[in-house]
């Protein structure tokens, strides 16, 4: 009997680590920490990142399972404006494979029979590919971008969502959005949801939090905005809510965790000062996983107000650890909190304020959204999304799918 070999699926993880990328380092981690779960027997994974994944994705894959590929010599920021440089001249050239030389080699050398870009960005390739194009936020807010970075997104988005054996979206709302955008045809759109990152559940002890209070000097009934400091993240809407607030003589302590970018270290301290709320504003920068879990633990509630999103880790990590959460009513937010959060306008201060107080004060409100939103999170399973994504995996790279693929491929979506 000839013996059947593994499939073999790369996983393009050539992203900035440490928080740099947002909620895309996240679904990688979750997506590698279920493939080493789930550990399907028949498909032979290996994961290509930067030097720097040895950091931050190395602690949740095997050594065999993760090569590195040198980044370009001029380094992380022009390398980025590099890869889009051809997008802006032709399609034709869009990210040659020999654009990123050092990973289109290792790429031939694996023999790799299914690829799966787990970023925005791509590059040519023969193998069958998933392309995860996230959201399509240039289209909804351009205001947020330049002129020539929209151009070579959609130049990007178009031609991978394209090509793509299957593009993969967190959600029904990001899976219609692609549709309707692009000419890529409904059954090659899937919905997997976002497998959640490790370890962020993890409890601490009293001790253990009563000491990252104080290591960080937390103040007392917090509001938690974990995100990255991107401009639609709208951390400064969320500190004018804040202002309004004391106005009317109620002080809202907010703490700020994520990435910040320079410019922000410069805009959100100087805002702060100007709505005379510097004491009642912390900006953690990134942290530490378990440093995270512990801040969710402590906050008084979560507050998001973003103006646009396509999946959201905060509002699921906070549902899962049990935290009242307040968020933006926009886009697909309200299909996928349903009631278990408190939304408001995000660009309307009074609506925010309103909301905060609502979720800060209202003991009985506060124990209905950690009910709702614990049980709302225990239907999204990392371990459901990460054997669907095995499933198309085998599906694309011509493997035996068994009854729990055939069931996982033919349901429809969760959300």
């Amino acid at each position: 009997m000839t013996e059947v070999r593994p499939i073999r699926v790369l996983l393009d993880a050539m992203i900035a680590g440490e928080g740099a990328a947002g909620g895309v380092e996240q679904f990688v981690i979750g997506l590698a920490s279920g493939l080493r779960s789930v550990a399907p027997a028949d498909i032979d994974f290996t994961f290509i990142g930067y030097e720097d994944a040895l950091d931050w994705l190395g602690p949740y894959v095997e050594p065999h399972r993760l090569r590195i590929s040198h980044r370009p010599r001029f380094g992380p920021a022009k390398a980025w404006l590099a890869g889009r440089l051809p997008v802006l001249r032709s399609a034709k050239d869009l990210l040659r494979p020999g654009h990123l030389a050092p990973a289109a080699a290792r790429i031939g050398a694996l023999e790799a029979d299914v690829i799966h870009f787990t970023h925005q960005r791509a590059f040519l390739t023969p193998i069958p590919s998933l392309y995860q194009p996230h959201d399509l936020q240039h289209r909804h807010l351009p205001e947020m971008f330049s002129e020539a970075d929209a151009r070579g997104r959609e130049t990007l988005y178009r031609e991978f969502c394209t090509r793509a054996a299957l593009v993969v979206t967190p959600t029904s709302w990001v899976r219609d959005d692609v549709i309707a955008a692009y000419p890529v045809l409904p059954e090659r759109v899937a919905v997997v949801p976002y497998a959640p990152a490790p370890d962020r559940q993890e409890l601490s002890s009293q001790d253990d939090l009563r000491r990252i209070e104080l290591d960080l000097g937390l103040p007392h009934r917090f509001a938690l905005y974990p995100a990255q400091t991107w401009p639609h993240k709208n951390h400064e809407g969320l500190m004018r809510a804040a202002a309004l607030l004391k106005t009317q003589g109620r002080t809202v302590p907010l703490v700020f965790s994520g990435h910040v970018s320079k410019e922000a270290r410069v805009r959100l301290p100087a805002l702060a000062r100007q709505l005379g709320i510097s004491d009642e504003v912390k900006i953690l920068g990134f942290v530490d996983p378990k440093v995270l879990a512990a801040l969710y633990r402590l906050a008084h509630c979560v507050v998001v107000p973003s103006l646009f999103e396509g999946w959201c880790f905060p509002i699921w990590e906070a549902f899962k650890i049990g935290v009242p959460v307040a968020c933006s009513d926009i886009e697909s937010l309200p299909q996928r909190v349903r009631d278990c959060a408190v939304r408001f306008d995000p660009r309307s201060g009074s609506s925010m304020a309103a909301a905060i107080v609502r979720v800060s004060d209202d003991v009985r409100l506060r124990q209905e959204l950690v009910e709702c939103g614990r049980a709302l999170a225990n239907e999204f399973t990392g371990e459901r999304s990460t054997r669907l994504l095995v499933a198309h995996y085998r599906r694309i790279g011509g493997a035996h799918l068994d009854e729990e693929d055939r069931s996982l491929l033919a349901a429809p979506p969760l959300i």
